[in-house]
């Protein structure tokens, strides 16, 4: 069962583990804190844990699984977790990317993409969000606010986007367009009408259960296949990110896919 939690040094114990222990109606902010395996070291806070694991959630909002029996150390690093500043957060999707990505911030994401298309992607995402939060409402149903800026990664061709899924351990082939993965809390595609053919799409074998990917756009133009890939991953990336969804326990897919394809409905959103 995963819960709420507060770690509680053990003194007694020299190598610096740790008790887990409940915290009543998680009244007081939850503390920035550092654990160390022998292969990594983990820096946020803790949003739950059972007997066996600790999620640890990042400053940017990312998440990790951490095996509690692999802990070397732990430390309190801040009495108060805060999220990274915006120009922080910037600066590492800047350094993540390079100087042909243009990163800008809206209401509710991070945009990186290609010099020049930034802020037309941002408009198609923002408003999603809009049309989402409005539909929910009218069935008496506010959505929170996200925690973090949501990020969206576009790129300029299928041969990068393949590039970043290996790299995120998601598995790449031709009628993969995009895909949202509730770790890294990151949307990710790329410019269909800029795609390039992969040749040897059985040398790529990453896979992950936990992306929401879209995988198939016959039938349409470049420029809708895109929109729709975007409003399709954007869906699911707002659920996760408002509370319909959790990122870190099981969601029925028919739920999560039924929902994305619902709002590539034009009428829908008006």
């Amino acid at each position: 069962m995963l819960s709420c939690l507060r770690l509680i040094p053990l003194s007694l114990l020299g190598a610096g583990l740790f008790w887990l222990t409940l915290e009543p109606a998680c009244a007081k902010p939850p503390s920035l804190i550092e654990m160390k395996t022998d292969n990594t070291v983990f820096v946020g806070k803790s949003i739950a844990h059972n007997d066996d694991i600790c999620w640890m959630m990042d400053q940017s909002g990312m998440l990790s699984e951490v095996s509690l029996k692999k802990v070397k150390s732990f430390r309190r690093v801040a009495s108060e977790f805060q999220k990274l500043p915006l120009n922080k957060m910037k600066l590492q999707l800047q350094n993540e990317f390079g100087p042909l990505y243009e990163i800008i911030a809206t209401r509710h994401y991070l945009i990186c993409a290609p010099r020049g298309k930034a802020k037309a992607y941002g408009g198609v995402f923002e408003d999603l969000y809009e049309s989402f939060s409005h539909y929910f409402s009218l069935r008496g149903y506010q959505v929170k606010a996200p925690e973090f800026l949501m990020v969206a990664v576009i790129f300029p061709d299928q041969a990068q986007f393949f590039d970043y899924c290996k790299k995120d351990g998601v598995r790449a082939g031709q009628g993969l367009l995009g895909y949202y993965h509730p770790h890294t809390n990151r949307t990710a595609l790329f410019d269909q009408g800029a795609a390039t053919a992969l040749h040897d799409t059985d040398s790529i074998q990453y896979e992950t259960p936990l992306s929401y990917a879209r995988v198939s756009a016959d039938g349409k133009s470049m420029a809708e296949a895109l929109r729709d890939t975007m409003i399709h991953e954007a869906t699911h990336q707002v659920a996760f990110n408002t509370g319909l969804h959790t990122r870190i326990g099981e969601n029925p897919r028919w739920v999560v896919e039924g929902l994305a394809t619902t709002f590539e409905s034009d009428e829908l959103r008006t």
